[in-house]
């Protein structure tokens, strides 16, 4: 029985705290990094959302791929371009620092 109660309590400890910790980073390669594209838009004053070398929206605090941007709970613009954020704690942590979202983006 304490058993269950200690594997059922991990469980929700991981399920609530899953977007908290930050994933590493792999070094970015040449490749990578220019295979990474941002979608041009027809307007300048228009954020465009970045992309992976897939094409994906995709979380750049996490690296979470969504189909479409109604998967994302929110969005920060930085220097023109769009990032959406795949949960509460990344959306928190890319409006307090928008420019390490951009940094983050740039390694993927």
């Amino acid at each position: 029985m304490k058993l269950k109660s200690l594997l059922l309590g991990l469980i929700a400890a991981f399920v609530f705290v899953g977007c908290a910790a930050e994933p590493e980073a792999a070094a970015p390669t040449g490749e990578a990094n220019s295979a990474a594209k941002v979608e041009t838009g027809g307007s300048t004053s228009e954020p465009v959302a970045f992309k992976n070398k897939y094409g994906k929206l995709v979380c750049p605090m996490m690296g979470v791929e969504m189909k479409d941007e109604s998967e994302a709970v929110g969005y920060v613009d930085h220097e023109g371009t769009r990032y959406f954020m795949c949960c509460d704690s990344c959306l928190k942590m890319g409006k307090n620092d928008s420019a390490k979202v951009a940094e983050k983006a740039a390694g993927m």
